[in-house]
C-alpha cells in the first residue's frame, strides 16, 4: 500500500438520498480536505442500492471506511463521503453513500485514517519584508546567470570575510539550466570562483532552501563527509561533493554561522539595523496594500484607454 493525501476544493450541496447526512449550509470559501497517511485502494464498485432517484449523478469520488471529521456537531465523525467535481454531495455510512457509486466513480478505502478539513493559512513575516530589501533581491532573475551577475557586483563592493546576502530565486521561473545541473539546481562552482574570500548565502523563494557558496558552507563546517541533519538535506553531486543546495533543515547547519556573524554588531548597531527593517518593511506593505486597493481602479482605466485608443485609430483611418 503506498500513502496518498487528496485534496479537495469543497463547497456543500444538499442532500439527494434521504439516509444521506449532509453538512448544514454552505462553508465559505474553501473546505480542503486531506487523508493523513491512508493506505489508498482503487476499485470500482455497482450500486446496488434499490430506489434509487434515476436522476442522481454518481460522484467522482468517494472515500469509504474512514474516519470523516464534519466539524459539525449535528454530524459527527461520519465513514464515507462522496464528492462530485469539486462538491462535496454527502456524507454518511458506507450504506448511506453507496447509491453515489458509479462505473466511473474512483473509489479509495482509506482503512480507517483520518480525513480532516484542509486549513489555507496564510501569512507574512513583517521583518523579513524589510531583511529582502536589504539584501540581494533575486526574484526577478531569469537564470543563473542574472543571480551570478548580481552577486559579482556585491562583491566588488565588499571587503574580504564580509558574507553576501539575497533571498527570491526560483529555478522554475529561470529560462534555462546550466548544464552541471543536480536537481534542477547547478552547483556552486561557478559563486566559488566569483567570490573566494566573500560567504555567499542565497535563500530561495520559498524560505525552505538555501544556496550557499564553499565559503559559507565552510563557516557552518559542512564539507562532502557532514551528514544529512535530521529533517534536512545536504544536496549532492553523484560523487558525494556537496553542491551548496541546503534543503529544510541543513540551512540552519549554516545560519548559526550567519547569526555568529550578524553578532559582530554592538547592540546599538542591531538596533538600527532592526529598526530600517521594519521601516523597509512598513513600505513595502504599505505599497502593496495600496496596489491592492488600487487594481480595479487601474483596471477601468486600462480598459477606457484601450477604448479610446481603439477609437482613436478608428478615426484616422478613417480620415484618409
Amino acid at each position: 500500500m503506498q500513502d496518498h493525501t487528496v485534496s479537495l476544493v469543497a463547497r456543500v450541496t444538499q442532500a439527494i438520498t434521504p439516509n444521506s447526512r449532509m453538512f448544514s449550509g454552505l462553508v465559505p470559501a474553501a473546505l480542503m480536505l486531506a487523508i493523513l497517511g491512508c493506505g489508498q485502494s482503487e476499485k470500482s464498485l455497482k450500486n446496488t442500492e434499490t430506489g434509487t432517484p434515476m436522476d442522481l449523478v454518481p460522484a467522482s469520488l468517494v472515500l469509504t471506511n474512514g474516519k470523516i471529521a464534519t466539524v459539525d456537531d449535528a454530524l459527527g465523525t461520519q465513514e464515507s463521503i462522496a464528492v462530485t467535481g469539486h462538491i462535496i454531495t454527502a456524507v454518511g455510512s458506507n450504506e448511506d453513500i453507496a447509491p453515489y457509486i458509479g462505473p466511473e466513480t474512483t473509489v479509495l478505502n482509506v482503512q480507517g485514517k483520518l480525513v480532516i478539513p484542509g486549513f489555507i493559512e496564510g501569512h507574512g513575516h513583517y521583518l523579513s519584508l524589510g531583511r529582502a530589501r536589504q539584501i540581494l533581491d533575486l526574484s526577478t532573475a531569469k537564470n543563473w546567470g542574472d543571480i551570478e551577475n548580481q552577486v559579482a557586483v556585491a562583491v566588488d563592493a565588499a571587503k574580504p570575510g564580509e558574507w553576501i546576502f539575497g533571498r527570491g530565486w526560483h529555478q522554475d521561473k529561470w529560462d534555462r539550466l546550466p548544464a552541471n545541473s543536480v536537481d534542477g539546481v547547478p552547483t556552486n562552482r561557478s559563486l566559488n570562483e566569483i567570490a573566494p574570500d566573500n560567504p555567499v548565502y542565497l535563500g530561495h523563494a520559498s524560505g525552505h532552501a538555501a544556496y550557499a557558496n564553499d565559503a559559507s558552507l565552510a563557516a557552518g563546517g559542512i564539507d562532502d563527509s557532514t551528514a544529512d541533519p535530521e529533517g534536512g538535506t545536504i544536496v549532492r553531486t553523484e560523487d558525494g561533493r556537496a553542491t551548496g543546495l541546503l534543503r529544510e533543515n541543513a540551512q540552519d547547519i549554516v545560519e548559526v554561522a550567519v547569526d555568529k556573524y550578524q553578532s559582530r554588531l554592538t547592540p546599538e548597531e542591531n538596533e538600527q539595523v532592526q529598526r530600517e527593517r521594519a521601516r523597509l518593511a512598513g513600505q513595502e506593505a504599505r505599497f502593496l496594500v495600496s496596489l491592492l486597493f488600487m487594481m480595479p481602479v487601474l483596471r477601468l482605466r486600462l480598459l477606457i484607454s484601450s477604448r479610446n485608443l481603439k477609437k482613436r485609430v478608428i478615426c484616422r483611418s478613417g480620415s484618409t
